[in-house]
């Protein structure tokens, strides 16, 4: 008798969940842009995220800090390698400082954006091609010195590291873009009881 009350609880549990899915309407996408919520059922688009209203929610991050955060640190420390420059000839070691202490920041600048959008691999990516790339540099300049050759490796070395510094400025807003997104699509379960004319039960209610 007790197995028997179990499976008749059971099955109006999931008689309610069935009967409730059937009358539920479709659940709507928070993120959605307007189109997409507009969208008839006849002529159903794919449901496309707007980033923009996406970045304002709070906990979400903005692309503009992450653009500015890189932009910002990068020139500014070429600016201290410059400075430093213009105080190699002073008795202190202020100059020297600037330009190691800007050096470092060139390195990392570019990829700030992506260490705030939390993409660290891609970080590392940037910042190691950059830093490769001003080594070449220096190995080319330190070999071309005093001689006649065109110093390539000049030439090779800067541009790989302008190619993946200006990579780390384009794709800076992109990478915050991509962590919304991540984050707006991670699996949210709750269970929330159902009720209908007939039978009441349980259901889970899921975003993603």
């Amino acid at each position: 008798m007790v197995t028997s009350a179990l499976v008749a609880a059971l099955h109006v549990g999931l008689g309610g969940v069935a009967r409730a899915e059937e009358v539920a309407p479709p659940a709507t996408q928070p993120f959605a842009s307007p189109a997409a919520q507009r969208a008839s059922p006849e002529h159903e688009l794919p449901v496309k995220i707007d980033t923009e209203r996406l970045a304002q929610r709070p906990g979400y991050k903005s692309p503009s800090t992450a653009t500015a955060l890189s932009v910002g640190l990068t020139l500014g420390s070429w600016a201290a390698v410059a400075v430093g420059g213009n105080l190699l000839d002073d008795s202190t070691y202020l100059g020297g400082t600037l330009i190691a202490a800007g050096l470092a920041g060139a390195v990392i600048g570019p990829s700030t954006g992506h260490l705030y959008a939390g993409e660290r691999r891609r970080a590392l990516v940037i910042s190691s091609v950059i830093a490769g790339g001003l080594a070449l540099a220096y190995t080319g300049a330190a070999l071309s010195f005093g001689s006649d050759g065109e110093g390539g490796l000049i030439y090779v070395g800067l541009a790989a590291s302008a190619g993946a510094g200006l990579y780390g400025w384009i794709d800076a807003d992109d990478a915050v873009d991509r962590a919304n997104l991540r984050r707006a699509r991670r699996l949210r379960v709750a269970v929330v009881p159902m009720t209908t004319p007939h039978s009441a039960g349980l259901s889970l209610v899921g975003a993603f």
